[in-house]
């Protein structure tokens, strides 16, 4: 407090002018890591926080109804997207939403799965969605939410298929003006 006589001068923030580029060091600081979302990050090197950020957002949509009777998935038309991960540790994030209708009888149902690259992500004839109705010519919305680990950074393609369960024929889009959408995001690690 010495160098003062009577009121200390008015204190004024500093501004990045004020600190050449530099000069305050890691050691300079409290901590020599940062934690973002569970992500530890050293400030020895030259990292950017990008942990849980959106790296990119593909998308695809249709108009088009289909329909099946078929027990083996089938692919639906024009519900496909590619999209190629930055990191090998990235999350694909999956959303699609549509419209399936079963038209013959009750007591049928029908299963709605993504592939990825001609794999089902469900592993099994059950898909990420199904629909049953007792009631004929019936339709339903029908979300599907995955989150995928492709472990690549080389394109991948994610397809939507269907099926009948029960031999009746149903559809896909089944509503005159839907739009069936398949969202593909990348979720930076």
């Amino acid at each position: 407090m010495a160098g003062y006589i009577g009121n200390f001068p008015t204190a004024i923030p500093l501004s990045g002018n004020d600190i050449a580029d530099g000069t305050i060091t890691n050691s300079d600081l409290a901590n020599s890591s940062l934690t973002v979302n569970g992500t530890t990050i050293s400030l020895g090197g030259s990292e950017t926080i990008t942990a849980g950020k959106i790296g990119q957002v593909v998308q695809a949509t249709s108009t088009a109804n289909q329909t099946t009777s078929s027990s083996s998935f089938v692919a639906v038309s024009g519900m496909s997207l590619s999209i190629t991960p930055t990191s090998a540790s990235s999350k694909i994030y999956l959303t699609a939403m549509q419209v399936l209708g079963i038209g013959l009888g009750g007591g049928y149902a029908m299963r709605v799965s993504i592939f990825r690259d001609g794999t089902n992500l469900n592993g099994n004839d059950n898909g990420l969605a199904s629909f049953g109705t007792d009631a004929s010519g019936t339709n339903v919305t029908t979300p599907i939410i995955y989150l995928d680990s492709p472990s690549t950074t080389s394109a991948i393609t994610y397809q939507v298929y269907f099926r009948s369960v029960g031999g009746a024929t149903v559809s896909y889009n089944n509503y005159s003006g839907a739009t069936a959408t398949l969202i593909a995001m990348e979720v930076l690690a």
